[in-house]
Parts: structure tokens; C-alpha cells; sequence
């Protein structure tokens, strides 16, 4: 039997091919950087964008979603401000920043298994994830995302480039507050978040 095409499904799945398309051409400029002047920095950004774009692909459809200004806000700082990131011409990459990259990088390819296709953007409950990266602290791949791209810019460093990390991150944090509200209402959450005590960094936030 044939589904019926609803509106809403229409407009998710022309938002998923939306962000595939803005990480994907993000990941392509790094790219093209990268052949002109191999360098592992990079490459390890464009591998994870090009993950990103993967997961908007095949993400689940969301059992609640916040769409309070505040968190339009923090996600579209958060989410698209790191897209603003250019590679220096004629930069090289600082070895300690090289790794605490590869190492965050690691780590965020391990939340988004942990994560699965319960990737968003806006604070929604697309199920509670507790395993993997998800044991750690609650949110993973915003760690991991802040700590990688912190490496970046050490290799990559401008003005611009420091700017936008600092505003991402604060958007980040922004964007953890406005989840819990949410997810908090979710037994399941309330019960994760007790037994996984730290969201951010452990032992710090």
C-alpha cells in the first residue's frame, strides 16, 4: 500500500537535503584547500563534515521539538557559525593542536555511532541514547565539536577564526540549557541524566 505524501514529511526531507548540501560544500572548500596544500587538519574537517552530511540523510523524525527564538538562535550560531571556519593560506599545522584535533575527531565519529539517526538540530527527543560516547558526558559531540575545532583554529589561526569558535561555543552552551528543558520532561532523561552527571566536560560542566 502506498503512503500518502504529507506536507510535513515534504518539508523535513527538504531540510535534510538542505544541511547535506550546506556540509557537503563546506567539506568540498576544505577539500579543494587540502589538495592545493595537504594538510591533516584539513582532512580530518573534512571527513566529519562529510559525516554530518551523511547522518541529515538519514536522521529519525523527532517525538517533540522546541522552536522557542532562543533556541533558533543558538542553533543556527552553534550549528552554522563553525561553517564560517577558512584554512589559512600558507598556515602549518601545529603538531599538539594536530592531535588534540585527530583525538576530538575520534571521539565525535564515536558519538555519532552512539547517536545513530537520532541526529538534529533544534533541542527534540528523537529517543534517549545512553551507550557509547553517551556514558561519558551527555552531550558528546558538542565536546567533541568544540575541542576539535579549538585545534583547528590553533593551526589555522586568524582573527575570524577565533571569533567564530568563541561564538559557537557559547552558542553550544546556550543549546545544552535549552535541550534539558525539553528532554527533562522525559523520565527516561531524568534517569540518564542522574546516572551520567556531567554534560559537557567531565569533572568541569
Amino acid at each position: 500500500m502506498r503512503q500518502a505524501v504529507s506536507i510535513p514529511g515534504l518539508l523535513e526531507a527538504g531540510a535534510n537535503l538542505g544541511l547535506t548540501t550546506l556540509y557537503a560544500t563546506f567539506a568540498f572548500l576544505h577539500t579543494r584547500a587540502f589538495l592545493a596544500a595537504p594538510r591533516v587538519s584539513l582532512l580530518a574537517i573534512v571527513a566529519f563534515e562529510a559525516a554530518w552530511a551523511a547522518m541529515f540523510l538519514a536522521r529519525r523524525s523527532a517525538l517533540a521539538v522546541s522552536r522557542d527564538p532562543v533556541s533558533w538562535a543558538a542553533m543556527l550560531a552553534g550549528t552554522f557559525g563553525p561553517l564560517l571556519f577558512r584554512p589559512v593560506p600558507g598556515a602549518h599545522d601545529v603538531p599538539l593542536a594536530q592531535a588534540v584535533q585527530l583525538s576530538a575527531m575520534a571521539f565525535a565519529f564515536y558519538g555519532l555511532a552512539s547517536l545513530n539517526r537520532s541526529i538534529g538540530l533544534l533541542p527534540a527527543n528523537r529517543g534517549i541514547r545512553s551507550a557509547g560516547a553517551y556514558r561519558v558526558v551527555r552531550h558528546p559531540l558538542y565536546a567533541a565539536y568544540a575541542i576539535a575545532n579549538a585545534g583547528y583554529v590553533v593551526s589555522n589561526w586568524s582573527v575570524v577564526n577565533a571569533a567564530v569558535w568563541v561564538v559557537a561555543v557559547a552558542a553550544q552552551l546556550v543549546r545544552i540549557r535549552q535541550e534539558e528543558i525539553l528532554l527533562l520532561r522525559d523520565p527516561d532523561y531524568q534517569a540518564y541524566a542522574r546516572s551520567t552527571r556531567w554534560r559537557l566536560l567531565p569533572f568541569v560542566y
